[in-house]
Parts: C-alpha cells; sequence; structure tokens
C-alpha cells in the first residue's frame, strides 16, 4: 500500500491553508475591538446551525480537525461529565460556524474547542476542566436552558493574576502558559526591540534600559511565570485575558524567550550607562536584534 495519495496530499494542503487564513483572521478580526462589531451574526448562514445546537442540547462542543485540545474536552465530557451522548451536539467548525462563533463571542483570536452547557458559554478545554473539577458543571447542567445567544456571558471569568492556568500560586515555577499570551509578548518584545535598533543612534543609553527592563521581565517568567511582579507580563495577561486561549506548556517558552533571548539582550547590554560604548555594542548587535524579531513574529503569528 502506498504511503502517500493525491487526495491524502490535497487534504493536507487545503487544511495548512486553511489554518492560515484562520491564522490571518484572528489579526484582522481584532480591528473589530476598535471598530465595534461587524455584520450581525444572525445574518451569517451558518446561524441556524450553531443556533439549533446549542438550544436542543445539554451540551454543545465546537471543534477543530484535527485538534487536540478539542479531543480530549470530549474525552472529558464522556468519561468525566458522564454526558448522554443523545444530548451532546459536536459541530465541525468551518470558516461560516467560527464566523458566528466569533461574532457572538465577540473575540477575535479565536480557539477551540467552544463550549455551551445548557446554552451558557463556558469556554475551552481550561475552563471545562475547572467546571467539572469544582461541581460547576453539574451546577449548570441544572440549570434552565439559555436560548442562544442570551448565555453568552453569564458565566463569570475574573481576571486571575495571582495563579497560573491550572491554579498553581504564582510564586511557583509555571508549568503552563495561555497560547494567546506568548503571542502578545511576542508583539511586545519585537516593539521593544525595533524601538532599540531605531534609538540606537540617538539616545543608545534608553534603547539599553528598554532591552533592560524586558530582560528583567523574561527572567522574572523564566523562574516563575507571568507573575504580578513582572509588570510587561502582568499588562500582557490583563490585555489577552478575555481570549487567552487554552493552556499550553511553557517550557520551551521559557527556553527561547526567556533564557536565550534574555542572554543575548544582556550581551548587548553590557555597558554602564556610557552614550559611546553602548551606541557601539547597539550598532555592532543589529543583525542579532533583527534575527530575534524575526523569530518573535514567527512566535506571534504562529506561536511556534
Amino acid at each position: 500500500m502506498s504511503c502517500f495519495s493525491l487526495d491524502g496530499v490535497g487534504r493536507i494542503f487545503r487544511q495548512a491553508f486553511r489554518d492560515f487564513l484562520g491564522y490571518l483572521a484572528e489579526y484582522i478580526a481584532v480591528l473589530g475591538l476598535c471598530c465595534g462589531r461587524g455584520q450581525k451574526a444572525q445574518s451569517l448562514e451558518a446561524w441556524p446551525i450553531v443556533q439549533t445546537a446549542v438550544d436542543k442540547h445539554d451540551v454543545a462542543i465546537f471543534k477543530w480537525e484535527g485538534c487536540g485540545f478539542c479531543k480530549r474536552a470530549q474525552e472529558h465530557l464522556d468519561e468525566n461529565a458522564k454526558v448522554d451522548p443523545s444530548k451532546l451536539s459536536v459541530i465541525e467548525a468551518d470558516s461560516p460556524v467560527e464566523a458566528v462563533l466569533r461574532d457572538v463571542l465577540w473575540q477575535p483570536l479565536m480557539t477551540f474547542p467552544v463550549i455551551f452547557v445548557r446554552g451558557v458559554y463556558l469556554g475551552g478545554l481550561d475552563q471545562l476542566e475547572e467546571a467539572i473539577d469544582s461541581g460547576q458543571f453539574d451546577e449548570l447542567m441544572d440549570v434552565e436552558q439559555k436560548p442562544f445567544p442570551t448565555g453568552v456571558g453569564l458565566k463569570k471569568d475574573p481576571l486571575r493574576l495571582l495563579s497560573g492556568p491550572y491554579g498553581q500560586p504564582w510564586y511557583c515555577f509555571q508549568l503552563y502558559v495561555y497560547a494567546n499570551w506568548v503571542r502578545l509578548i511576542s508583539v511586545v518584545q519585537i516593539i521593544c526591540m525595533a524601538l532599540a535598533i531605531a534609538l540606537t543612534d540617538t539616545y543608545p543609553i534608553v534603547a539599553v534600559v528598554l532591552l533592560w527592563l524586558v530582560a528583567i521581565d523574561m527572567i522574572i517568567f523564566t523562574v516563575l511565570g507571568p507573575a504580578p511582579i513582572a509588570p510587561i507580563s502582568t499588562l500582557v495577561t490583563i490585555s489577552v485575558w478575555r481570549f487567552r486561549g487554552q493552556a499550553v506548556s511553557s517550557l520551551p517558552y521559557k527556553i527561547m524567550i526567556g533564557i536565550l533571548y534574555t542572554m543575548s539582550w544582556l550581551s548587548i547590554s553590557t555597558c554602564v550607562f556610557d552614550s559611546t560604548s553602548c551606541k557601539s555594542e547597539l550598532q555592532n548587535s543589529r543583525l542579532l536584534l533583527a534575527g530575534l524579531i524575526s523569530n518573535s513574529v514567527l512566535l506571534a503569528v504562529l506561536r511556534l
């Protein structure tokens, strides 16, 4: 039997292209937060599909094809929440369905799965696990069915700065971080490094101080996580909270943007507030900073 087929290769390319368009849509959709909502979700073609799935079932889960988080969420619903399969709706989130969800949830950075319980928007995998562990899931299963989309926003989601994604205290070594936190902190780093390059000839000391501030923030992130004593990381957490995405392992990012980036920044910033020395070191390190910027662009867009 052949290992490859044209149909299989075509499906892979179609999936990759759809994912690429999805990534672009995430950032284009951010403009909607500034300019107000776009078209009404009720006018979108997939509105009846989403509405029926939510209104006619105790639990509705919208997933992406090949999504590991979605698979785990379905397993939790079956094994831990003991949801009757006849009362569970699983919908593949193609582009029209995703458009409805994005408009209704007002989340420019859409992540999957998207889960509704008795018409109440629960969230994703992390929120499902928390709800099952705390007993909140059972409480939601007992409430009166909320017609779609009136259940959006009913579940409280308070900002938590003093604990990590799985409840670890902020002063512990955080093993997980939210996916969209990684993206936004990468954008902040891009801006800071681009400013450092731009200020090299005119204000080299300011550029060095800027790199030191980012480096100190990343040292705290490496030792702990996006802790409240790390000002930049805390501002990013606050900014991205509503659409923070799934919890992912923090270890690759602690090694890359925590250790490797910080070592690079500190090697550039060894001058001690001497304008001439700082200017020379920054000029010699422009290529290094440009390389770090390129890597951060990939992190911001693809979260590689």
